[in-house]
């Protein structure tokens, strides 16, 4: 018996209490959050940058620069640099800076992911989704090093988060979301092979809109959280309001 539509279905279901659990922390801090607050408006990205280049770091972040010097060259590491400044001064520009913000560390969630993805398919599979799809990366090297690039930015994103907007906190949206993301796998892994198909629509691709419509709706109350809330993992995963706010405020400067 095929154990694929059950996953699905659990899936669903965990996010749907996840979005659950999050509406009834919105709705508590609703009257009580500020929606603007810039914790270091000093901060800059290309401070954080210099920093997290050439400073101490955790064990976690401090292997994943290491591999960073190892594998990326300097032409690489510096488009990486000047495409955050590049993200910086477009994000200063816009109304809602941290929304903006928050949306393109989920993006960078879902491109690790679809990513890593591709990378576990057969060779034959990989082979042909890179002949028809151009856009596609277009061997696996270059694919480990796009992952491990993509890494890079989601961590200094999250630190410029966490150091301008104080939007970091243990088990947080962010957290949500890359858990989340752990449950869509097999839904990307079965779209992309879908992609080297030409049947029409079926049931998996019902089931793929129902996934879509549920991660949207996740992005757009994840996106609402207060910096700094944490969520309670047993508490959050049967719904109840689980979040506790640290008090780092919302989003607009």
């Amino acid at each position: 018996m095929d154990s694929t539509p059950v996953i699905t279905i659990s899936a669903l279901i965990l996010v749907i209490l996840v979005l659950l659990g999050i509406a009834v922390l919105l709705r508590r801090h609703r009257q009580q959050r500020p929606y603007s607050r810039v914790v270091d408006p000093d901060v800059r990205m290309a401070d954080i940058w210099q920093t997290w280049m050439e400073t101490e770091l955790p064990e976690a972040q401090d292997k994943l620069r290491d591999e960073g010097w190892r594998v990326l060259d300097s032409n690489q590491r510096k488009s990486i640099r000047d495409d955050l400044l590049a993200f910086e001064e477009k994000l200063l520009a816009g109304p809602y800076p941290l929304t903006y913000l928050r949306q393109e560390m989920m993006a960078s969630v879902d491109r690790r992911m679809i990513n890593i993805e591709i990378l576990r398919l057969s060779a034959d599979e990989k082979k042909r989704l890179r002949q028809e799809q151009a856009d596609i990366i277009q061997s696996d090297q270059h694919a480990r090093e796009y992952i491990l690039a993509n890494e890079l930015r989601l961590a200094l994103l999250r630190e410029y988060a966490a150091r301008r907007y104080g939007d970091r906190a243990d088990n947080d949206w962010l957290h949500v979301y890359e858990r989340a993301a752990q449950f869509k796998k097999k839904a990307t892994r079965a779209r992309i092979l879908r992609g080297l198909q030409s049947a029409g629509d079926s049931p998996e691709d019902a089931r793929q809109q129902a996934i879509d419509v549920v991660d949207r709706q996740l992005q757009m109350r994840l996106l609402q959280v207060p910096p700094g809330t944490r969520f309670d993992e047993g508490r959050r995963a049967s719904g109840q309001d689980a979040g506790h706010d640290t008090g780092n405020g919302t989003d607009r400067r």
